[in-house]
């Protein structure tokens, strides 16, 4: 199959009919990165694993036992979701070493922007 995009980062998401947002909230949604397969003549990491660490960032409420809640009020419609939880890439508590030069941007509507330039040990469920 030929894809007829330009290369880029895009996620993908269910899209049935006022049940969308409960589903990305619960996981049913990704991350593709689509590539013309000149990556490395453009100096981008291109390396799974060791340069190139794709990390999907996601708000998530718990309840007291520990089960993921979807019940948005009216205020976390209108201006996001500020949550109990981080997830990284689906999982509580994940941390990742960035090796030097590298700059991460954790943020959402409602968390505070981290960017990182040298070697740091990042989790981002500590973040503010």
């Amino acid at each position: 199959m030929t894809v007829a995009q330009d290369p880029a980062t895009v996620w993908y998401h269910s899209h049935i009919h006022e049940r969308t947002a409960e589903q990305v909230y619960f996981g049913l949604a990704g991350g593709i990165h689509v590539t013309d397969g000149q990556d490395d003549v453009r100096s981008l990491p291109s390396t799974y694993g060791v340069d190139d660490l794709k990390l999907v960032l996601q708000d998530r409420r718990f309840d007291g036992s520990g089960r993921m809640v979807y019940d948005p009020s009216t205020m976390d419609v209108m201006h996001g979701f500020a949550e109990n939880r981080m997830l990284v890439n689906g999982q509580a508590d994940a941390t990742a070493v960035v090796p030097w030069g590298w700059c991460v941007c954790a943020c959402s509507m409602v968390r505070t922007p981290v960017f990182l330039v040298q070697p740091w040990t990042v989790n981002p469920s500590k973040v503010p």
